[in-house]
């Protein structure tokens, strides 16, 4: 293999370590008061239905 090769591949093996050590570093904090809860909760159901209204108007388009 030449270094051209060895490089993406290396590069892409420590990314991969990378996100792992702070997704686990993630999963592991608090998830804040219940104040944060709720707003959290709120942003989560307007992008739910956001998304849907979307692809409501999207797919068709797409597909036609």
């Amino acid at each position: 293999m030449t270094l051209k090769e060895i490089i993406p591949v290396g590069a892409s093996i420590i990314a991969f370590i990378i996100a792992a050590v702070l997704a686990t570093w993630v999963s592991k904090q608090k998830p804040g008061t219940q104040q944060m809860l709720d707003i959290s909760s709120a942003v989560g159901e307007g992008a739910t239905a956001f998304l849907r209204r979307e692809f409501k108007i999207v797919i068709p388009i797409a597909i036609g």
